[in-house]
């Protein structure tokens, strides 16, 4: 399912990834074009008000303000889900335009299983993307010194139209002088608020000094609600006292996943102690899009899925075939599924049935052809085998030769020619004798990604590759960006030993998460590259890394970015500011791993949303508790004083006492 302008039936998504990635990425095409990248909505509403009712859900987006309403049928299945326990599997198409009749973006979706038919209208905001930013521009460049000042600005204006709007549809039909204190003092009457009141809430300029409401304000209930919302998502954005108190958001996308039934899938186990979210950036999102899974479900939810893809178009000879089987790869090398896991098993019985991963072909004919690009299906089987023989006899490691082996029978797969593959596996059955050993080798299992020493830092690397290893890290960092997991807004409120961080530190520590996320892509690219390169998870080594035999240009290392590695190096406590090289070097000589851990943990802490008991779990996950407890007295008949004291660490020294030789 995809926006288009056709109402034509697509291939099918699983029921979460429907609400959880396509309901938010449904955008009209003039509001897109109002938005900076590519916009994806988080559903709203305020707490005060009912998002389901009788006539279905609805949202609002926090960012553009688009309006969304869903409606299904029969009401009974989508109160109860799915027939099927995997849930539903929808197919169908959202329009991108408006329709000429209701003027809203309309769409519907049908679960092949169920028969639960639910329809969509997206409404454009009232209140135009391109206004809203230029308001917020305009009231930030009165304050460039000072930005929670500009927030304070904007809060005020936007409030005070909010209340103008509610005046009016109560019946108050007061003009609006431009040349009195307090409205001037509020509103400012620059261009941009000009826009609003003019455009927004269809307010008129009379006599140069009066803005009258218009005649009709039924269509300003709409305005008035958009602006309720712009007030709360403007406040969030300022420490917890200076808000109102009526104004407060509360998300319910989780709602419409729980409405159609689409909530309750099995999710990836690790991922269950935090609330993170579905984000983009890592070379297996177009994997995830493809097959219609969120990212967080767990393999059993991503195999059924590609199962019943397959089900649905079982010809394994045609491009979609060979698409979903790359995406079901890329996915089971992403997340290092064990060997003996169910992704894994999949890829290899679709292997059996006669699919090869692109990624694989195009390692395997850069090795025997030394041209990635080949086209395979044109060169004839005799070719194959003699350019196979050519390099079989120029190598003589029994690793190399496995290699080449192994990129035969990718080969013969993919031409789906069965004596070519009965000749490769005749092959590989003798080199394996050779060496007297047929085990198979967890080819990702040995592919530890390296990185390069661009200095004195070689315990810096180490504590980066613990970073990326704990995966429950790695998930948070690499969600940077959805709004939710990090402090991206900047809000305030968060402390550091009893102290108020300012906002200058919440922003270097932003920024230190973003350089870290760009890290962890780049390691994870690396490792299904490397994955690839090794004939699709396949390889065999008897010592070493798997890819040494290769080359150096294929080892997989990558190298951190000088930027991310001076935030570290840095005298902790200190996030601002670029130190000179003479202090860099005066950093690399004295920094040690205890330093540089405390660092690193300081700045994720920081990065945190604030919370009232400023909780973290990052100190959960990398700090520990140490217990002292002190005897004193009990001498002449005397009870004993005992006094424990609880230490939060995180670095631990222990003194080992010397062994006797």
């Amino acid at each position: 399912m995809g926006v288009v302008d056709s109402p034509t039936l697509n291939t099918g998504v699983v029921g979460a990834y429907f609400v959880k990635t396509q309901l938010s990425e449904w955008v009209p095409a003039d509001i897109a074009r109002q938005l900076p990248g590519q916009h994806r909505h988080i559903w709203v509403r305020l707490s005060n008000s009912d998002n389901i009712n009788s006539s279905g859900w609805q949202a609002t987006c926090r960012d553009c303000l688009c309006q969304c309403q869903l409606t299904a049928f029969p009401a009974s299945v989508a109160e109860h889900g799915c027939i099927d326990q995997d849930g539903h599997h929808f197919h169908g198409t959202f329009s991108a335009t408006p329709a000429a009749a209701s003027g809203a973006c309309e769409g519907s979706t049908r679960c092949c299983k169920c028969g639960l038919c639910v329809t969509g209208a997206l409404r454009a905001p009232a209140l135009a993307p391109s206004a809203i930013q230029a308001l917020e521009r305009a009231r930030q460049s009165l304050h460039a010194h000072h930005p929670t000042q500009g927030l304070r600005d904007l809060l005020a204006t936007v409030s005070t139209l909010y209340k103008i709007a509610r005046n009016a549809c109560s019946g108050d039909a007061r003009p609006i002088r431009t040349d009195s204190e307090r409205p001037r003092q509020l509103l400012k009457f620059d261009a941009p608020c000009r826009a609003l009141l003019e455009e927004g809430l269809g307010f008129r300029l009379r006599q140069q000094t009066e803005y009258h409401p218009p005649s009709d304000v039924a269509a300003l209930s709409r305005v008035r609600d958009e602006l309720a919302l712009l007030v709360a998502r403007v406040q969030r954005r300022l420490p917890e006292p200076e808000r109102l108190a009526a104004l407060q958001l509360e998300y319910v996308g989780e709602h419409a996943a729980r409405w159609l039934g689409a909530h309750a899938y099995a999710r990836r186990t690790h991922l269950a102690g935090l609330a993170i979210l579905s984000s983009s950036g890592t070379a297996a999102d177009d994997a995830y899009r493809c097959l219609g899974v969120p990212e967080d479900a767990a393999d059993s939810v991503v195999a059924w899925a590609y199962r019943r893809l397959v089900e649905e178009d079982p010809e394994t000879g045609g491009a979609e075939a060979q698409r979903r089987y790359d995406c079901l790869a890329t996915i089971s090398a992403a997340r290092a599924s064990a060997a003996d896991g169910e992704l894994p098993a999949l890829v290899d019985a679709e292997r059996d049935r006669g699919l090869v991963a692109s990624a694989a072909v195009r390692a395997a004919c850069g090795a025997l052809f030394g041209d990635s690009q080949l086209d395979v299906s044109a060169v004839d089987a005799d070719t194959l085998r003699e350019v196979f023989l050519a390099r079989l006899g120029d190598t003589h490691k029994t690793e190399a030769r496995m290699e080449l082996a192994a990129h035969l029978a990718i080969l013969a797969c993919a031409k789906r020619d069965q004596a070519l593959e009965s000749y490769a596996a005749e092959i590989k059955v003798s080199i394996e004798a050779q060496v007297g050993s047929t085990e198979k080798i967890n080819t990702w299992a040995q592919l530890p990604i390296g990185l390069t020493n661009i200095g004195n830092t070689c315990y810096l690397n180490c504590m980066l590759q613990c970073l990326f290893s704990i995966l429950p890290i790695r998930e948070a960092v690499l969600r940077f960006g959805d709004g939710v997991t990090w402090n991206e807004s900047c809000v305030l409120g968060r402390r550091d030993s009893g102290r108020l961080l300012a906002e200058d530190e919440v922003r270097a520590a932003l920024k230190f998460v973003a350089l870290l996320r760009a890290l962890f892509e780049a390691l994870i690219d690396r490792r299904v590259e490397a994955w690839a390169a090794m004939s699709a998870g396949k390889g065999a080594s008897s010592g070493g890394h798997p890819l040494a035999a290769l080359g150096s240009p294929l080892f997989p290392v990558v190298t951190p970015d000088r930027e991310l590695a001076d935030m570290l190096l840095r005298t902790p406590g200190s996030t601002s500011g670029s130190p000179s090289p003479a202090a860099q070097r005066s950093v690399l000589q004295q920094q040690d791993v205890d330093e540089c851990m405390a660092q690193c943990v300081s700045l994720l802490d920081h990065a945190l949303p604030p919370s009232v008991d400023n909780s973290s779990w990052i100190e959960q996950l990398l700090s520990g508790h140490l217990e002292l407890t002190n005897i004193s007295g009990g001498g002449g008949g005397e009870v004993p004083v005992t006094d424990t004291v609880t230490e939060t660490f995180v670095n631990l020294s222990l003194n080992l006492p010397p062994t006797k030789s």
